[in-house]
């Protein structure tokens, strides 16, 4: 078995108010692919470092498989840590490099040998084994970086942001060749990264961070499609999901949306968000399911906004527009050109809404 279960974990530092890591709870699974990402400082590289032993917890818990490992040494817990800086021996040949590890756990030299070549072989760095690390790429450092990981066959894999110090192209290149890399090994791997795009790509699930709290651990389609919370909702996504401020009229019963704009909307989106009338809320939208309408249509959800900039993609355009004091971004798969401070009606596709309490910030639609 190689799951990892962090149990109530906190880490306090010296002289910090506020804990890096507050009890946190996570479960990953035998062979799972999970992501830790959120904003620097939040708390990601302490966790995965306690998993990995270079940090001890002030307090909880963390199993890997069955056994609890609080008090076992980094070497005997059955983990390999890729930094993101590559950590090479400059001194020594990628061959070297690789077989570092195994030779100081004093393997059999023909099992290191083997081991060394297969791994070599899977990274597609096996010509340049005799090279040392200043003669290679970027890219191809990282491979090695990977590959001394890979050669020790842990059961538990773990990424410190390993692509960061990648160009834009090695960076989409690198995390396909991790991701066929944890389908073939079947491995559990845990990955650490502020790149949300990295994130969604990648991981079976993802844990969302901030300020030493998970606030969300799902899939990459719920966490975009339903968020917990309005932080999580910005986070995710590219661009963030829209959130418009509204309240409801406890007399009328109206959505007021923006300040001042008035709807009486339908009662199929609308019956279950009765009782937080007086209350304010958010409604979350992300940019693929606001449109741009005729200036005819009456559907409740349709109003008028201004246009602010727009952003052509190639494929694709976004677009700003001001409703009456927030900014909501359309996502335009056909991009069309606007004038300075042009008036267009925009419609809001309300059956796949977020609604968002206005005081927790957390999602109330689910």
């Amino acid at each position: 078995m190689s799951s990892v279960r962090l149990v109530d974990i906190s880490k306090r530092y010296n002289g910090r108010e506020r804990p890096a890591v507050f009890r946190l709870n996570l479960e990953i699974f035998d062979g799972e692919f999970v992501v830790l990402v959120g904003p620097s400082g939040c708390g990601k590289t302490t966790t995965l470092r306690i998993i990995a032993g270079l940090e001890e917890a002030t307090s909880g818990d963390v199993f890997i498989g069955e056994r609890r490992v609080n008090d076992v040494p980094p070497r005997d817990r059955d983990v390999a840590m890729v930094f993101q800086h590559y950590a090479l021996y400059p001194h020594m040949t990628v061959r070297e490099n690789l077989s570092f590890g195994l030779r100081l756990r004093k393997v059999p030299r023909d099992e290191i040998t083997r081991r060394v070549e297969e791994t070599a072989q899977l990274l597609g760095i096996a010509e340049y084994l005799d090279e040392r690390p200043a003669s290679l790429s970027g890219g191809q450092r990282q491979r090695v970086a990977l590959g001394r990981a890979i050669v020790r066959k842990a059961n538990v894999f773990l990424f410190d942001e390993p692509l960061s110090n990648l160009d834009a192209k090695l960076r989409v290149q690198m995390r396909s060749e991790i991701k066929k890399l944890h389908q073939r090994l079947a491995s559990t791997m845990i990955y650490v990264t502020h790149d949300q795009v990295e994130a969604m790509t990648m991981g079976d699930r993802i844990a969302v961070m901030k300020d030493g709290l998970i606030h969300q651990v799902d899939t990459p389609i719920n966490l975009y499609e339903q968020p917990s919370d309005l932080f999580v909702a910005g986070f995710i996504g590219t661009p963030a999901m829209n959130t418009i401020p509204a309240v409801i009229e406890e007399k009328t019963g109206a959505l007021v949306i923006d300040g001042d704009i008035r709807v009486i909307p339908p009662e199929i989106h609308f019956a279950p968000f009765y009782r937080f009338a007086g209350s304010p809320f958010f409604i979350g939208i992300r940019p693929e399911h606001v449109h741009l309408s005729p200036d005819s249509c009456q559907e409740p959800f349709a109003f008028e906004a201004t246009h602010e900039i727009s952003e052509f993609l190639g494929n694709e355009a976004l677009a700003v527009f001001r409703l009456n004091v927030t900014n909501i971004v359309v996502r335009m798969g056909v991009p069309r050109t606007f004038h300075d401070n042009e008036r267009v009606r925009l419609f809001l596709d309300m059956a796949h809404a977020v609604w968002f309490d206005g005081h927790t910030e957390r999602n109330i639609s689910l």
